[in-house]
């Protein structure tokens, strides 16, 4: 696990990727990051140009990523894959935020498997963004090693969910994402409308999970998660299924 040697505010020498292809978008997270300091912020209209300013080997990596859901040339998943692949000049585990007004879960959570940062729903809020990019920052970020990413399908990902069994002192409450605390254990499997699971029960919560389902809950699905708050106390036995 490793930590961002990033913090607020900006300075110039932070330079962070913008890609959009709605230009009213782009003028206001430029904005916005703006407020959070001085960096140097690169645009990019399409998944085109997106990979362009990511391939761009005459200057320093971004150390921020931004990318809208849908865009023309590729979308934000696409370009996410190629960034955790190692398939880009720029590190495969830079920061990476999903932009979209829209709620297509099922592509949330492929940027999810792929290990985003953070959701953030449009139109962004400067509160929002600070919050999400203020606990990216403080937070250990665990990921896998480049190859994981690039053996990943896009097209058909399946979530493995625990098969979990607590004693009589689990305590079990329902909470909301933003009551979740790392560390708690998912008592009861969470899934997307479809059926399909998103987390499974006797995982284990993490910042970045609290994160992803804050934003899973602001575009309407989910509101609340039945958790252990004492798994160290509760767990019986946990395997894999």
């Amino acid at each position: 696990m490793k930590r961002s040697s990033l913090q607020l505010p900006f300075e110039p020498s932070c330079r962070i990727v913008v890609a959009d292809d709605e230009l009213f978008t782009r003028f206001m997270t430029v904005e916005l990051l703006e407020r959070l300091g001085n960096p140097t912020i690169l645009l990019a209209k399409d998944g085109h140009e997106a990979f362009e300013v990511l391939n761009d080997t005459s200057a320093s990596p971004p150390d921020l990523v931004f990318l809208d859901l849908h865009m023309p040339g590729a979308n934000g998943i696409e370009i996410l894959k190629e960034i955790r692949s190692g398939h880009t000049q720029v590190p495969y585990d830079v920061p990476v935020f999903i932009l979209t007004s829209h709620d297509g879960l099922d592509l949330l959570m492929s940027a999810w498997v792929l290990d985003v940062d953070a959701f953030l729903k449009k139109p962004m809020t400067l509160l929002n963004l600070t919050d999400n990019i203020t606990d990216v920052l403080i937070s250990e970020r665990s990921m896998q090693e480049s190859v994981y990413y690039s053996e990943i399908d896009i097209e058909g990902i399946h979530i493995k969910s625990l098969s979990t069994t607590f004693n009589d002192e689990a305590i079990i409450d329902t909470v909301t994402a933003t009551e979740l605390i790392p560390g708690m254990v998912i008592a009861e499997d969470i899934t997307q409308p479809t059926g399909a699971l998103l987390v499974g029960a006797g995982s284990i919560v993490t910042s970045r999970m609290s994160r992803l389902l804050k934003g899973v809950e602001s575009y309407g699905h989910a509101h609340g998660y039945r958790v252990v708050r004492n798994p160290e106390a509760a767990i019986l036995s946990a395997s894999l299924f």
